[in-house]
């Protein structure tokens, strides 16, 4: 006996191969009935078997969707810390850094903006230089007409 016949249609190699290798409900279910229809009245499925089955097709169903509603929750946290860190980076805008260049000598710039780029989060400097927050030694008020700047050093 083919399997088209089995499923109650016949059924084309190119429709086959177009779907996906994953099983849905209402496949299982078609399949299971097509099982007890054409099943040996003689030696009927037990009803642990059928139990079973159903059980584990349920569980696949729900650690389907407790996947997506992960993947969903932890989406939303990445987005939360993304948007964290820029606002927190944001806050920078307008204060003096020092940061030390990629020979390792001590600089300093104005912040203007901040942009996330594939290199991360990133401060764009008056200078016109981007600068990752892991260089950041210190960050300070601008000066002031009276030459007086707060400073404020950063644990690395």
């Amino acid at each position: 006996m083919e399997i088209s016949q089995l499923v109650g249609g016949a059924t084309t190699a190119s429709s086959q191969s177009s779907r996906s290798d994953e099983v849905s409900q209402q496949d299982f279910l078609s399949l299971l009935t097509t099982k007890l229809r054409n099943q040996d009245p003689l030696e009927p499925v037990q009803d642990s078997e059928f139990l079973g089955q159903l059980a584990s097709f349920s569980a696949l169903e729900e650690s389907k969707t407790q996947t997506a509603a992960i993947q969903q929750l932890a989406n939303a946290v990445a987005a939360n810390t993304g948007l964290q860190s820029l606002s927190q980076a944001a806050s920078l805008i307008g204060k003096e850094i020092a940061y030390d260049d990629e020979n390792r000598v001590s600089q300093s710039a104005r912040v203007v903006g901040v942009e996330f780029n594939q290199n991360g989060l990133q401060l764009a400097t008056s200078t016109g230089k981007l600068i990752p927050l892991g260089l950041i030694s210190s960050i300070s008020e601008p000066a002031q007409s009276s030459g007086q700047t707060a400073t404020t050093d950063v644990q690395a």
